[in-house]
């Protein structure tokens, strides 16, 4: 009746009110996730969009170092590569200079003994010219040929 209608009504007031507060609480909490997100989002962009440009410096600055690094690789190969052909030119011509210097020594060496022997031939001579009645003569100047050759004085 008028009374269980009544009663009814205030409950369905009180429960559409509390409805209402809840909804009001649900719009808020839903507001302020939505700004939330919108602010997370903003965030990550410009998070993102830090770390992209970082990236961007980051393969810019390595590959300017790939390149020097390269260039510098190239200038030492054929900084390399030319020394190692001015040794084979030292070499060569260290090679030439000892066999000239050994067909030096070879040709003083043979000259040397050369005129060695001419002077021990011509001081034979002299000696057997001057004095061919000495006795004894020519085993004295024989002697004094033997000493000069192997540098022993008399």
């Amino acid at each position: 009746t008028n009374s269980d209608q009544r009663r009814e009504l205030s409950l369905l007031k009180g429960a559409e009110e509390e409805f209402s507060k809840r909804c009001g609480k649900q719009l808020h909490e839903i507001k302020g996730l939505k700004d939330l997100i919108t602010a997370l989002e903003t965030n990550a962009e410009k998070t993102n969009g830090k770390y992209e440009k970082k990236l961007r410096d980051l393969q810019l600055a390595t590959s300017n170092r790939v390149t020097v690094l390269e260039s510098e690789r190239d200038n030492a190969v054929r900084n390399a590569e030319g020394r190692h052909r001015e040794l084979g030119k030292m070499r060569s011509l260290a090679k030439t200079v000892v066999r000239q210097r050994t067909e030096l020594e070879t040709f003083f060496s043979e000259a040397f003994d050369f005129v060695r022997r001419e002077l021990a031939k011509e001081r034979q001579q002299q000696i057997l010219i001057s004095s061919p009645s000495q006795v004894g003569a020519p085993q004295q100047h024989r002697l004094s040929m033997e000493d000069t050759t192997t540098g022993v004085s008399s």
